[in-house]
């Protein structure tokens, strides 16, 4: 095949792919040292600390099994229970410094295994180190490698696992002990971090009939043979064993019944009911009503082009070995495509709760990239000398993309949108952008500086868990807020991450508030403004509001809001003080403004409601409420309002309904 107008690559082997797969690891190990806490670790490592106390208690301290928003306890979340204990061992102070090495350790084995996957199947070490290389340049998926202690693990215990029931397969009718056992250990390591791990004892099943059906006839009359069947029936058992129970170990739900409640996570994360708001293709939709198309959709926005055209050009490699007769790559590819392509369909066929781009399927990408990896092989080798030239240069440029926006972007180098889609700034306001908050580690570090040589008591109010970057602060006090309500808190300083703010508004640029002292940008888009000092008229407006002293509060919060016009809850206070007061026509005045900054606010389309309702036209505060559930059909504060316009409208049998639906 490598003739002399070929460059050739035969030289290559396993000690190249090491060195490669070295350089990327220390590479990474620096990136880990100073990645970005994302928004979900405070949660998932505070679940982690109360299922350490479960174990130490011997099940006395229930709290991890306690879970009712987060649904935490569903999870085995095995590498989140691992860093506790680690710090709890060893009595580390910088317990998310832990986490992130220990992401490193998950990350880079994932790296390790996907190359070998490659190589596994194909026998050529280079399509193992493009494997390497198409991963690592993946920022979507690789930008989470140290935080994400969920997706990133899960995704390499599926492809460990499709690893080793490849190497079982290859060895049948005979398959050794040693890879029986690692493959039972891979498909518990997977279970001990979400139980949706069992799909893999499936895929076995699938593969091992597979197998039977079109090389089983080659190796004679064995699969008649009792005693085979046997042996294989012992190491069958030993893998869902191993696989199945030793998921269990760091996962209290599941060892307090080990049938019962893994069935019954499985279930909960397949049909997951927690909604989300989302901002898909330049709307905001609840993720539970997000089109069929979204995931495939942010797939093809936010991966390489070089990993989509190796893709693409997989088609001709598998085309190649079909016709060469070569059946054992050809089922080796097949059961990688397999792994690919069914949780893809799957997910999509039950109509799956899917958010925040794609992380929840990280898993499907290794197979990807080993099939991308085995597309851009083929062509380079079947290519002569100036062709694979042109090629090398195409490649180098396509790749110098995603790792330019690396080095420039870190450690927020997840929020990537490819060439195809834009790039980022068209992406910004149409797709979620900073979704896992890493861009509020540049706030927090502004934040410390600015805080250095403060000796006296400040207040911090934040949309994300602030602490988390100062758990040792002293004189400072932290609380959460949402980005529309910073009113309700007592701060001296604000840091709001972008995120959740309406589409409309970052499109049409009204909402940025007053008082904005620092904003951060990712390739020229915001992420996170840092405001200082709250104004004393909007708070004492707002006290007032709460104390029920409204003729108080319409005075300070209509000199609040003349100040900061884009502060839709001084405006929503302010409007619903003067509805309280009967003053219909400053109402209207007031939400007339408003919504020239959001006109989808709902707390603005339920005023609108309200005010119709309080001047006893229940049948036009109808017609309000039904376009508020137009713009939010999830917006629960409506219904009580919907079943008194119902009442009012000759429609008791609807409000009955809706009473029974939210026990009211």
């Amino acid at each position: 095949m490598f003739e002399k107008d070929h460059i050739s690559f035969r030289g290559l082997g396993k000690k190249h792919f090491y060195l490669v797969a070295s350089f990327i690891g220390i590479v990474m190990l620096f990136m880990a040292s100073g990645a970005a806490i994302n928004i979900d670790e405070p949660v998932h490592y505070d679940q982690a600390k109360k299922v350490l106390s479960w174990y130490k208690t011997r099940g006395k301290d229930t709290s991890c099994l306690e879970t009712p928003r987060s649904n935490l306890k569903f999870y085995g979340q095995s590498p989140d229970n691992l860093s506790a204990l680690i710090n709890r061992l060893f009595a580390i102070e910088k317990e998310y410094q832990t986490r992130h090495y220990l992401g490193w350790v998950f990350s880079f084995l994932l790296l390790w295994v996907t190359g070998a996957i490659a190589y596994e199947i194909s026998g050529s070490s280079l399509a193992g180190i493009v494997a390497l290389i198409l991963l690592f340049i993946s920022p979507s998926m690789m930008g989470q490698a140290y935080g994400n202690l969920k997706d990133i693990p899960f995704a390499l215990g599926y492809a460990w696992s499709l690893l080793m029931i490849l190497r079982l397969v290859k060895q049948m009718p005979v398959p050794r002990w040693k890879s029986v056992l690692l493959l039972g250990l891979s498909i518990a390591f997977t279970n001990s971090v979400r139980i949706g791990g069992m799909v893999l004892f499936l895929y076995l099943a699938l593969f091992f009939a597979a197998w039977m059906l079109i090389a089983g006839k080659a190796s004679g009359d064995v699969y008649k043979n009792p005693r085979w069947w046997k042996q294989i029936l012992i190491k069958a058992l030993v893998v869902i064993g191993i696989g199945y129970f030793g998921g269990l170990i760091f996962w209290p739900f599941g060892l307090i019944h080990p049938v019962k409640n893994s069935w019954e996570a499985l279930s909960v994360m397949e049909h997951y009911t927690i909604s989300i708001q989302q901002i898909f293709e330049g709307t905001r939709e609840w993720s539970t009503n997000l089109p069929w198309y979204y995931l495939p959709k942010w797939l093809f926005i936010s991966i390489p082009e070089i990993v989509i055209a190796g893709a693409l050009l997989f088609v001709l490699a598998l085309y190649d070995r079909i016709k060469n007769h070569q059946l054992q790559a050809l089922f080796g590819y097949g059961m990688v495509a397999f792994g690919l392509l069914f949780p893809l369909v799957y997910v999509i066929a039950i109509d799956a709760n899917l958010y925040s781009g794609w992380r929840q399927m990280y898993f499907v990408y290794p197979p990807l990239i080993v099939i991308a990896s085995a597309g851009l092989v083929h062509l380079w080798q079947h290519l002569r000398k100036p062709a694979q030239t042109a090629m090398a240069g195409i490649s180098l440029l396509l790749i110098l993309l995603p790792v330019i926006h690396m080095a420039r972007t870190y450690p927020s180098e997840y929020i990537y949108f490819n060439t195809l889609a834009g790039g980022n700034k068209k992406a910004w306001s149409n797709y979620e952008y900073d979704y896992y908050w890493h861009e509020m580690k540049k706030a927090a570090s502004w934040l410390e500086k600015e805080l250095e040589n403060n000796n006296s008591e400040c207040k911090v109010a934040s949309n994300f868990i602030l602490s988390a970057y100062f758990p040792d602060k002293k004189n400072t006090g932290f609380e959460y807020v949402h980005f529309y309500d910073k009113i309700s808190a007592d701060w001296d300083y604000a840091l709001l991450g972008v995120n959740y703010v309406h589409p409309w508004q970052l499109k049409n640029d009204t909402w940025k508030p007053e008082k904005v002292v620092q904003t951060f940008y990712h390739k020229g888009n915001p992420t996170v403004i840092i405001l200082k000092g709250q104004d004393k008229d909007a708070r004492e407006g707002y006290t007032a509001f709460r104390d029920r002293n409204f003729e108080r509060a319409v005075l300070k919060l209509s000199t609040a809001l003349e100040k900061d016009p884009a502060d839709l809850q001084i405006a929503t206070y302010l409007a619903e003080s003067y509805l309280t007061l009967n003053r219909f026509e400053e109402v209207r005045n007031v939400l007339q403004k408003a919504k020239t900054k959001h006109p989808f606010y709902e707390p603005f389309l339920l005023l609108d409601a309200k005010l119709e309702m309080k001047k006893k036209n229940h049948s036009e505060g109808l017609e309000k409420l039904m376009n508020l559930l137009d713009v939010n059909s999830r917006y629960s504060r409506a219904i009580p309002y919907l079943i008194e316009c119902y009442e009012n409208t000759g429609q008791p049998e609807k409000a009955e309904k809706l009473r029974i639906k939210y026990n009211i």
